[in-house]
């Protein structure tokens, strides 16, 4: 059991459908579009004694968001070509990780 609470869960599954869209051609529409639900499932918060002074202020992730995608795609990619594998497989053994 990983024992991530479900917030934790849903953004790890928003992450690897982000790496999922990103093959030989990317489509950076798409891939922005997935990761958009990371602000929409609340993985990204302001907290902080003014945190009900945020209203309006746009906290950007996109480095760290962007960079965590990529790293986790490689690390991937590397899985699956050392298992003989495709990288499908390796995504959906992660998710099925993520829901035990």
């Amino acid at each position: 059991m990983t024992g991530i609470p479900e917030t934790g869960r849903q953004a790890a599954n928003v992450l690897l459908d982000a790496v999922s869209l990103w093959d030989e051609k990317p489509d950076p529409e798409l891939i922005n579009r997935a990761l958009a639900r990371l602000g929409i499932i609340g993985a990204v918060q302001a907290r902080g004694p003014a945190a009900a002074d945020l209203q309006g202020i746009d906290i950007d992730v996109t480095h760290l968001v962007g960079g965590a995608t990529v790293a986790i795609k490689w690390l991937v990619a590397q899985l699956a070509a050392a298992r003989g594998v495709e990288e499908s497989s390796i995504i959906s053994e992660l998710r099925h990780h993520f829901d035990t």
